[in-house]
């Protein structure tokens, strides 16, 4: 079975038919609650280094975006228009080599992400 969703990218696919395989490191431990038996599955998260290069208030809204916030909200948080952060978003996805939060965050989520930054202040 094969799934696409428009995620801004019209070529994104889910093929649920394809195994993944195990995480490497992958542990089982047998978990009993109330009488319930569970499977607990445990492994290492990847690392990865990702080096931007951005400013300070680049950086704000970066993390802003990891944490699933709407460019509105930032504004409101930043005290700044919906047209500043808009323009710092676009910043990072030039930097960041990418088109869309989506992009984004397949770079960095699900892994620990160590982040070494050139801060350009301006």
């Amino acid at each position: 079975m094969t799934h696409t969703e428009r995620l801004g990218n019209e070529n994104a696919h889910v093929h649920a038919d394809q195994p993944i395989g195990a995480p490497v490191g992958i542990r089982a431990t047998r978990l009993s609650v109330r009488g319930d038996e569970f499977a607990v599955l445990t492994f290492p998260l990847r690392t990865s280094t990702v080096r931007l290069a951005l400013t300070r208030a680049e950086r704000a809204v970066f993390n802003a975006i990891l944490a699933g916030k709407s460019n509105a909200r930032i504004a409101a948080e930043r005290k700044t228009s919906v047209r500043t952060v808009a323009n710092q978003v676009a910043s990072i996805f030039r930097t960041a080599k990418v088109s869309s939060r989506v992009e984004l965050a397949a770079v960095c989520a699900g892994i620990d992400v160590a982040c070494d930054w050139d801060d350009r202040n301006r």
